[in-house]
């Protein structure tokens, strides 16, 4: 979805999905997004997290050593595997179906947007692939992926590769119609119907003046 900022552009996904009674995860795509948030990583493991996979390792050495227990197998798990997998929202939303907005798409490191490529494919061919777990996610058949963007002319966009625009389909948003903004004006505060059509005539004119 392309177009100024205001124009509904991620408000019209939230509503969609409210209205389908969909699952829906935003992430803003500006400077500060990594692709660990996006995909995921390893973090430090704490009280609780991977307790039931370290069971079944420290069961599985047990059996595997004769004058080992499973308290000390445990034990050497727990000096040794100090960190567990957690999946970014993206990963989260190809692994469960949700739908991934991405806010001001255009306005994330180039790095951040090649998981998205493996994505983007037809349904039949999409993946993702976790290198660093050595994992390619099953994607579920009701993810879908949805864009935001402001028009290049915006301060800290960024060119968006070829290979990425061809897996998208874009589609402009405009402002809404005079008699439609006002409206919405009106529904949203206490103005007046003709406050509200000199709000939307100033809105035009700061509009076409930038």
């Amino acid at each position: 979805l392309i177009g100024e900022p205001g124009t509904g552009k991620g408000h019209m996904v939230r509503k969609a999905c409210a209205e389908a009674r969909h699952p829906m995860v935003r992430v803003n795509f500006g400077s500060r997004i990594t692709k660990e948030k996006l995909v995921g990583g390893y973090v430090p493991r704490s009280n609780g997290d991977g307790l039931d996979e370290q069971m079944e390792k420290a069961q599985e050495m047990a059996d595997e050593m004769d004058d080992l227990s499973v308290g000390e197998a445990l034990e050497t798990l727990n000096v040794r595997e100090k960190f567990v997998w957690k999946d970014g929202l993206l990963t989260k939303a190809a692994r469960f179906g949700w739908v991934f907005l991405a806010d001001e798409l255009n306005a994330a490191p180039p790095e951040t947007l090649m998981p998205l490529h493996g994505l983007l494919e037809d349904a039949s061919n999409r993946s993702l692939e976790l290198t660093e777990k050595g994992e390619v996610v099953d994607v579920h058949e009701d993810f879908t992926f949805v864009g935001t963007m402001n028009p290049p002319h915006h301060p800290g966009t960024k060119q968006m590769n070829d290979a990425l625009m061809g897996r998208l389909i874009p589609i402009e948003v405009p402002y809404l119609e005079d008699d439609a903004e006002a409206g919405l004006i009106q529904s949203r505060t206490n103005v007046t119907s003709q406050q509200a059509d000199t709000l939307v005539d100033m809105a035009q004119d700061l509009r076409s003046s930038y």
